[in-house]
């Protein structure tokens, strides 16, 4: 006979909820990775070719989940399609409906029904209460009515549970013996178990490098081969501007011969000068790659020191065991991925924030030394880089440094952080001076007063807070209540989405770390860190989203993959006498649910966002190389801004001294400007292969004699964000 039903129960509910990542891949001290006497499982639960059925039907669910997304490649939300779009998609519809049912069948056949309503009493109905209502309000972005976002909802909710339910059973069915195997197998080669900081397996030096060449070598083939090697939206193709003038030599160039025909957004012409508007910390490192040859270098090797920086405060901080599984998690996180293979400007200000908070630590308890100077340095360029990045993180770091949740450093430590910090980033006053004229007045507020009026793009409430241009992330005029709500849902449902790109949803485990508070030294940092972000956010008009992910959050994603492996461990700390293998089972699910989303959720996005994002490609360089056009003028005949920027990656700031000159067909008089100015060159003209589409540039007629004027009418172009102002007095 089997045993009882309660007993059977016991063992499942431990099985699963045992989220430990101290287990996940190996045992503890206590338990030798063969030891299988603490919970003997049910020969009518374990089945090793079920649990194979049940991890590929949760793959297929995966991808049959993501085919019911649509996802643009352009500055929009994504959106589960209409119920009504989603009967013609049978198939997908009928995937999920399968896997819902297979799930149910197995729960009864099983006996597992208690599983599902083992968290009631191991974390409390009322913090399940609480996750619910958190990972609820992360799971869609409201639409353009109530009925249809309601409908979108339960999508969305059928989706995760139906997923959930589908990785919970595959892991309870795992029998123990092959579980057993495998958690010995890993736990001799790597720590993934608390209480150590030091070297014990022989992969736990290399692992942190490991990790961070795979996060180099995966975000340089997403760099080069899914974005092109060009920036793709308005922010990252002037970033790349500026930073070719810095490499040059310079803050700002010469003015162009026509503003129309160089017309670029967030570039400002002053008097006879050219610049960009963005702060000059991350062009300045972009600079860097813009030398070598290769910008589209410099943000994949910048997510590898990400993660080795990770990697070493998490051990200070936590314990080995933590560390190595906070950063394999972050290894597989489409966020992290993606956003370190575009050119914007967070996986820098995540490297100067990571490496700030590491220095605090290195300098807790001890005289002021060199780890002072490495702090204030790296919040004095992370200032340069993102100010407000800066100003959150800072409060976050001088909370920290004070005391609060760690040893106080001494003031001498203090005040040389202080003192190198504010150095640095008073370098912005004569930044500032020596483009807009006032050491107080940056480009970037000039920009946006000179655009939209003062008052506008500000942090604070109002009603004329926000630019009306962009609906599309910011539906409300003026800033209130309601956009901090609608903001956050924005900003939670791409987190949620993005973070690891589980069918599951992101949050659940960090919710729980979260809701059963700090228990640990790091814990307070990690819980500080999001709340500081989120809360200071709200004051900004603009969620920032859907560029890479919740981007303005950017911050909040080592702390979030910190607690989620704490959130695990928590669990684990309240099961551990349930079952002996509940944390081995734990971690295979999450490290399923990651490789499915590198399986199917990076080639998804890859494919149907990322790749020609905005209608931005890398063609231009073919067709540079092709027609020698280092000699060349070539005008971009077209009513899209998107293709004179695909044109415009590729100018150089030097006009006439270095590579081709590609110019916007702005009209008759403006395209004689240009050649009056460029009477030497051959005349090219290059276009959308379809008229109607931006995208796709190629030759529409050239070589032309040096000094041809084009004719024909030009094409009604969509506004340009360009700042043209007479000279300073």
């Amino acid at each position: 006979m089997g045993r009882p039903l309660s007993a059977h129960c016991r063992i499942v509910r431990g099985s699963i909820l045992t989220g430990s990542v101290q287990t996940t891949f190996s045992a503890p001290a206590a338990l030798p990775p063969t030891d299988t006497t603490a919970a003997p499982e049910s020969a009518a639960t374990a089945s090793g070719p079920l649990a194979v059925v049940l991890v590929v039907l949760f793959i297929v669910g995966h991808v049959a989940a993501l085919r019911m997304i649509t996802a643009a490649p352009y500055a929009v939300f994504q959106h589960y399609a209409r119920w009504a779009a989603l009967r013609k998609t049978w198939l997908e519809l009928a995937v999920i409906a399968l896997q819902t049912v297979a799930c149910f069948a197995v729960i009864i056949s099983r006996g597992t029904a208690a599983t599902l309503l083992a968290p009631v009493r191991i974390i409390g109905a009322l913090r399940l209460l609480v996750i619910a209502a958190v990972v609820g309000f992360s799971l869609v972005v409201p639409s353009e009515s109530v009925p249809r976002t309601f409908g979108e909802f339960l999508i969305a909710a059928w989706v995760a549970l139906a997923a959930t339910v589908n990785i919970v059973l595959a892991v309870v069915v795992m029998p123990k013996g092959a579980l057993a195997s495998l958690r010995g197998w890993v736990g001799s080669r790597i720590t993934l178990e608390r209480g150590t900081t030091e070297l014990t397996r022989p992969w736990d030096a290399r692992l942190p490098w490991v990790v961070a060449g795979w996060v180099i070598v995966v975000c340089a083939v997403l760099a080069r081969w899914v974005f092109d090697g060009v920036p793709h939206n308005d922010d990252g193709v002037a970033y790349l501007f500026q930073a070719r003038m810095l490499a040059a030599g310079h803050l700002q160039m010469p003015a162009p011969p026509d503003a129309e025909s160089f017309g670029m957004t967030h570039m400002i012409i002053q008097g006879t000068s050219w610049y960009g508007k963005f702060f000059p910390g991350w062009p300045a490192l972009l600079s860097v790659g813009v030398d070598a040859g290769v910008p589209w270098m410099v943000n994949p090797v910048l997510g590898g020191v990400a993660i080795m920086l990770t990697h070493r405060l998490v051990v200070r901080l936590y314990d080995r065991g933590t560390a190595n599984a906070a950063i394999l998690l972050l290894a597989a996180s489409p966020w992290l991925l993606a956003t370190s293979s575009e050119m914007m400007s967070h996986a820098a200000a995540l490297v100067w924030a990571l490496l700030a908070l590491l220095a605090i630590d290195q300098q807790r308890g001890g005289p002021v030394n060199a780890w002072s100077l490495v702090a204030g340095a790296a919040l004095g360029a992370l200032y340069l880089t993102r100010p407000f990045d800066a100003a959150l993180l800072g409060v976050a770091a001088a909370l920290w440094a004070w005391g609060v949740g760690g040893q106080r450093l001494t003031l001498g430590a203090l005040a040389a952080i202080a003192l190198v910090s504010l150095g640095i980033a008073s370098l912005m006053f004569p930044y500032n001076a020596a483009l807009t004229g006032s050491a107080t007045l940056s480009p970037f507020r000039l920009w946006a007063d000179t655009l939209f009026g003062p008052g506008v793009d500000v942090f604070g409430f109002g009603p004329n807070v926000g630019i009306s241009l962009w609906r599309n992330v910011d539906p409300l005029p003026g800033h209130g209540a309601a956009d901090v709500v609608l903001n956050a849902n924005k900003n939670f449902t791409l987190v949620n989405f993005e973070l690891f790109g589980w069918a599951t949803g992101s949050l659940l485990l960090a919710v729980l770390a979260s809701v059963l508070g700090p228990s640990r030294r790091g814990d307070v940092l990690m819980l500080g860190i999001p709340l500081i972000v989120i809360v200071g956010h709200s004051f900004y008009w603009a969620p920032g989203g859907p560029d890479l992910g919740a981007r303005y959050w950017y911050l909040i994603i080592v702390p979030l993959a910190v607690l989620t492996v704490r959130g695990a461990q928590m669990l684990s700390h309240r099961t551990r006498n349930e079952d002996a293998l509940a944390g081995t089972r734990i971690g295979s699910a999450l490290a399923l649910g990651s490789a499915s989303a590198l399986l199917c959720m990076m080639p998804w996005r890859s494919v149907t966002k990322y790749h020609r994002y905005r209608d931005i490609g890398g063609e231009v360089r073919t067709l540079v190389r092709r027609h020698e056009w280092d000699h060349a003028l070539v005008f971009v005949h077209t009513r899209f801004r998107e293709d004179y920027q695909s044109a415009f990656n590729f100018l150089s700031p030097r006009l006439g001294i270095d590579g081709p000159v590609f110019v916007r067909d702005a009209g008759p008089g403006h395209r004689e400007a240009v050649v009056r100015q460029f009477p030497d060159r051959p005349v090219w003209i290059i276009g959308p292969a379809r008229e109607t589409h931006a995208g796709h540039l190629v030759v529409k007629a050239g070589p032309l004699l040096p000094g041809t004027v084009p004719t024909g009418d030009a094409p009604a172009t969509d506004r340009v964000l360009q700042v043209v102002l007479p000279a300073r007095r």
